[in-house]
């Protein structure tokens, strides 16, 4: 019996818990609060993933080579 009993708890593992999802999709239909960007002020994204950050950065990054090239 000890065996069967051994058996029975095997296979009443559970599955692992899922790991909560982080896309603003998942949160909003959660009705979590919305995620608003730092740089910018939008709702949507974070400043990691920030377009209006990336083209800033792009932009500085030009003028500084062409004002180091005089």
């Amino acid at each position: 019996m000890a065996a069967s009993a051994v058996a029975a708890t095997q296979g009443a593992q559970t599955a692992p818990a899922e790991l909560p999802s982080t896309s603003y999709a998942a949160a909003t239909a959660a009705g979590e609060p919305k995620i608003t960007c730092y740089y910018c002020q939008r709702e949507g994204h974070t400043a990691n993933k920030c377009f209006k950050r990336k083209k800033d950065k792009r932009e500085a990054a030009a003028t500084t080579a062409k004002a180091s090239a005089r």
